[in-house]
């Protein structure tokens, strides 16, 4: 029996700020979700920015599991306040909405919907904090979901992949997260994925790229202060695209946003890592291709008035969280 995908158990049932989910709204999402279904004894890495979808792609499998195939499911965030985060304002109120998850039983009623713990029939949900010793060495789950493991201690992901060895090749681990620091236990695990590059579609002559904030795909006239500083609000709003292919100049929008960035027109992901470990698939984009450039470029150009003046953590939150690229504090 081939049971219900999670998304299409999502579009039937899951519905974001009034209005019903649907996939086309997301298609960076999509192909991860996808993966994340494929099977057990995997692990899927959704490297993406803030607010983009990656954290709900990993709340839409797990709220699919409790309505469809029940397993015991871990949820870890970095903090204890962290989780209950998480718990309050995404996945305790994405739950309780959705039709197909109220039709599962709770063997606690009491226990509907409050705290860290959702004791549902035969799939038990627990929200965990990594840096808590305790929660990465005495819990078990066959499904696991870290969340901004960019965060976590040294050797915690490798103590939370071992609450799934009871499972052995039934463990799954979805990883939701912005961009780790270089060598962090995230960043090698990263590096032996497919790496998937999310490539958009010219708007114009329909070549497929990765986006890459360089003076090689875009332009901008730079106006400086008189002490050398980038007038950003004279400078940001120039910027342009300049794709590797046919070069015509292009000026961002929503319809072109949307034209680029289209499945129809030859946008999606594509495999970079010719050798990767088979076990582990890895998605990755970044703001380039869903965000105004001149938005984006405001936040870069501050950060680069920043460095110039001895502050490099401005840089490092652009292109950790905005770039998805690691930062590396060597170089």
């Amino acid at each position: 029996m081939n049971l219900i995908g999670t998304l299409d158990w999502a579009e039937a049932n899951v519905t974001l700020d009034g209005r019903p989910f649907r996939r086309g709204d997301w298609p960076q999402i999509v192909p991860a979700v996808e993966a994340m279904d494929r099977g057990t004894g995997r692990t899927v890495i959704l490297m993406m920015p803030p607010q983009r979808g990656k954290t709900l792609a990993g709340q839409l499998r797990l709220a699919r599991n409790l309505a469809v195939s029940p397993r015991r499911q871990l949820w870890y965030s970095k903090t204890h306040n962290d989780a209950r985060s998480v718990s309050d304002s995404k996945l305790g109120p994405l739950l309780k909405a959705c039709p197909g998850v109220q039709r599962v039983t709770y063997t606690d009623p009491d226990a509907r919907g409050r705290g860290l713990l959702f004791r549902f029939h035969n799939s038990p949900v627990e929200l965990l904090s990594a840096d808590v010793v305790a929660h990465r060495n005495s819990r078990s789950g066959q499904e696991l979901y870290l969340d901004e493991a960019w965060q976590y201690e040294p050797r915690a992901i490798a103590e939370i992949y071992a609450r799934g060895e009871s499972y052995r090749w039934r463990r799954q681990v979805n990883i939701m997260s912005t961009a780790p620091d270089r060598g962090h236990e995230f960043d090698v695990l990263w590096e032996s994925s497919s790496r998937n590059e999310w490539h958009v579609a010219c708007p114009h002559c329909g070549h497929v790229f990765a986006p890459v904030w360089s003076r090689d795909q875009f332009v901008w006239e730079e106006s400086l202060e008189d002490d050398g500083r980038i007038n950003v609000e004279a400078s940001a709003p120039t910027v342009r695209l300049k794709p590797p292919c046919c070069g015509v100049v292009t000026a961002w929008s929503p319809a072109i946003c949307k034209a680029m960035n289209d499945p129809a027109r030859g946008a999606g992901y594509k495999p970079l890592n010719a050798t990767p470990d088979p076990s582990v698939d890895g998605f990755r984009f970044n703001v380039l291709a869903t965000d105004d450039w001149a938005k984006f470029a405001r936040e870069w150009m501050r950060a680069m008035n920043a460095m110039r003046a001895g502050d490099r953590q401005p840089m490092r939150e652009v292109r950790l969280k905005k770039l998805c690229i690691p930062w590396d504090e060597a170089r």
